[in-house]
């Protein structure tokens, strides 16, 4: 099981999914996308009524309109999924003979997240809120000895206490959705305590959850245009295109644009792919048939690019398990894409890095898979990721080149050149260039036959008076940034702080650490908006980064060298860190992240700015690296258990602190 990507094992009629708690939290594994769909979906309502309302605001039930409907809905659902719990459970009890369905084991998660969804975010009555955790706290205790059954229900109890005590503190709504979540994850833990003990298919839900609630928070901390890379306050802006507008004209006119397209001179986004921006329009169509209006809706984009930057966790660990990452090290290497802050950036970013950033993934999952079984499905869901990537963003085709070597790899033997399956595989190959192609590059080629735009064309800033033009510096200083990293300023420099983070004006001019740190901070903190105590956690941040990235790297080293050196030896010599059948698929890994360093480096020299190192466009680095670690901690050798306890100790280190620096930053000016 613990091998398993969020799968159940075996199957079972819907209806038994649904009503017994022993398979409910497999139903939500075996259908991550759509449960994460649901989950943002969700939150599109939370504390809503027909207009936005962010940070420090009130959220109020409201009295009319569609948003009325919601909470009672789940008020009724919570109700009735519970009662025929507990009536299961008792049919159980009564009839030992009959046979086991099972006693819902994750009823308390799934019944305080529709408590949250129903009564913590739009107002509630006690009775109801304390009537749900009774009948959870029953449904817990059917069927077990009188200890398991009280401490099962002290915590599901507790759970509601603790949700009646954060709705009506002073702490802002994203503060409330962390804390909400990190309530749902200790009283799931000790329900799981109490019952067959703590799985590693449990601590992955329960990271999920918290992955996703620190995600919300920050939609819900972050209302537009704060936080944003090249989005104008205001909302339609012709003289200025930037991503809002080319939202808001596919909104409006349900058109592509014809205007603005190729502008050089005004740093227009309209030269992007269309595939973000006519979903985000999409999505406020959909809206606006719940009766949300336009700008709200338009808030409302950050629910879309929230569900991309959760998707991208389930993607994430089918990876990790095709690698056969397991135990407390898949959990390690899924903690870091859950709690890492360049995720939570995402989330609330709404241009085309978020749904760029998932397809990249999907097409690196589906390219392994494909590799291991080039069978239909797998080269179409593989065309339509690589072509969606690059339609959605055109430096989404930095994939394609690992995609490339495993199917020069699949199609010959690379150490003789003699090709051996090209009768069972041409087929497969034309399938997947009619999709792939005309998806990733039709734009593109309209573009340039319509307005004699350049392929693989990028508008570049203004460098006479651009304080942000780095000239004048070697190639050596805008590589190692000698300087520009300390304890004293973890964070980065963009014009607001001098070099030591205190009031000045300095721009950062090393590529590698702006990368590093913006990975953490965006171009949103520094030293002068940021506590005592959030400088600490972003030293130790910052800190336990560093040490992640050199198992990574020593992993990558490793993992190439035993590639290269097998394939010298035919095979002969036992591999100690890549099990048999994944050395060519780490090899993609190690292409696709050397590609996007490549493409990232060579994008920082020919645009020399300091907002172009943004850590943003190498996003899928983190899944990389990732597995480079993951090959490191795997193998068979002296020195495996105390790499990989160290590894997992820092992890939590960098988890927590990345946690609670977010989490306390939400209400707080940024």
């Amino acid at each position: 099981m613990d091998n398993q990507a969020f799968t159940l094992t075996e199957k079972q009629p819907w209806y038994k999914s649904l009503f017994y708690g022993s398979t409910l939290f497999d139903f939500c594994m075996a259908h991550p996308y759509i449960t994460t769909a649901f989950f943002s979906l969700c939150c599109l309502f939370i504390g809503q009524q027909h207009q936005i309302l962010k940070g420090n605001a009130c959220y109020m039930l409201g009295t009319n309109g569609s948003f009325i409907v919601l909470p009672r809905l789940c008020l009724v659902i919570a109700v009735l999924f519970l009662a025929v719990q507990l009536g299961f459970g008792i049919k159980s009890r009564l009839n030992p003979a009959a046979e086991d369905n099972g006693t819902p084991r994750l009823i308390a998660t799934a019944a305080v997240l529709l408590s949250v969804f129903s009564f913590g975010f739009f107002g509630f009555n006690v009775i109801s809120l304390y009537t749900v955790a009774v009948l959870a706290a029953l449904c817990l205790c059917v069927g077990f000895p009188p200890a398991k059954a009280l401490m099962r229900a002290a915590a599901v109890l507790g759970g509601a206490g603790g949700i009646h005590y954060l709705s009506f503190s002073q702490y802002t709504v994203a503060e409330k959705t962390v804390l909400f979540a990190a309530i749902i994850s200790a009283a799931s833990l000790i329900v799981l305590a109490a019952d067959e003990g703590v799985k590693v298919k449990h601590v992955l839900g329960i990271m999920f959850l918290m992955g996703f609630a620190l995600r919300l928070g920050y939609v819900l901390d972050v209302s537009l245009p704060d936080n944003q890379h090249d989005v104008f306050s205001i909302y339609f802006n012709a003289k200025y295109p930037r991503h809002n507008t080319y939202i808001w004209h596919i909104y409006e006119t349900g058109s592509l644009p014809t205007e603005n397209v190729y502008a050089p001179n005004s740093l227009s986004q309209m030269y992007h792919p269309p595939l973000h921006h006519y979903t985000a329009a999409l999505w406020m169509r959909f809206q606006n048939l719940l009766g949300i209006d336009a700008f709200a809706a338009y808030e409302n984009v950050q629910y879309l690019t929230l569900f991309y930057s959760t998707a991208v966790m389930v993607a994430a660990d089918k990876l990790f398990c095709h690698f056969k990452f397991s135990g407390g090290l898949r959990m390690a290497l899924f903690a870091l894409i859950a709690f890492h802050p360049s995720f939570f950036i995402l989330a609330g970013s709404v241009n085309n890095d978020a749904l760029c950033v998932l397809l990249m993934f999907i097409a690196a999952l589906f390219s392994v898979r494909w590799y291991g079984n080039p069978s239909l499905y797998n080269t179409v869901c593989l065309a339509f990721a690589i072509g969606g990537a690059m339609l959605a963003k055109l430096s989404g085709a930095v994939v394609a080149f690992g995609t490339a070597y495993l199917m020069l790899a699949k199609l010959l033997d690379l150490r003789t050149g003699i090709v051996n399956n090209f009768k069972n595989l041409w087929h497969r190959f034309v399938v997947f260039g009619a999709i792939c192609f005309p998806l990733g590059l039709w734009w593109s080629l309209r573009c340039n036959l319509l307005y004699g735009m350049p392929l693989g064309y990028v508008p570049s800033m203004g460098r006479e008076g651009n304080p942000q033009f780095l000239k004048g510096f070697s190639y050596w200083e805008r590589l190692s940034g000698k300087g520009t990293l300390s304890l004293s300023n973890p964070f980065p420099n963009i014009g607001l702080t001098d070099i030591m983070g205190n009031e000045g004006e300095f721009y950062d001019y090393g590529i590698a650490p702006y990368a590093f740190k913006s990975s953490f901070f965006g171009e949103y903190f520094n030293k002068l908006n940021t506590s005592d105590l959030q400088h600490i956690l972003a030293c130790v941040m910052a800190f336990a980064a560093l040490v992640l990235i050199l198992y990574s790297v020593v992993g990558m080293l490793i993992g190439f060298y035993v590639g290269y050196r097998n394939d010298r030896n035919h095979n002969i010599r036992k591999n100690a860190f890549l099990q048999q059948g994944q050395e060519q698929p780490f090899r993609f890994v190690l292409i696709f992240h050397l590609a996007m360093l490549a493409s990232y480096t060579v994008f920082c020299f020919e645009y020399p700015f300091t907002c172009t190192m943004d850590f943003r466009y190498i996003v899928p680095c983190l899944l990389t690296g990732a597995v480079g670690a993951g090959v490191l901690l795997s193998g068979d050798y002296r020195w495996k258990k105390p790499l990989r306890y160290a590894y997992i100790a820092v992890t939590v280190v960098f988890c927590l602190s990345s946690a609670v620096f977010y989490a306390i930053s939400y209400g707080t000016a940024a």
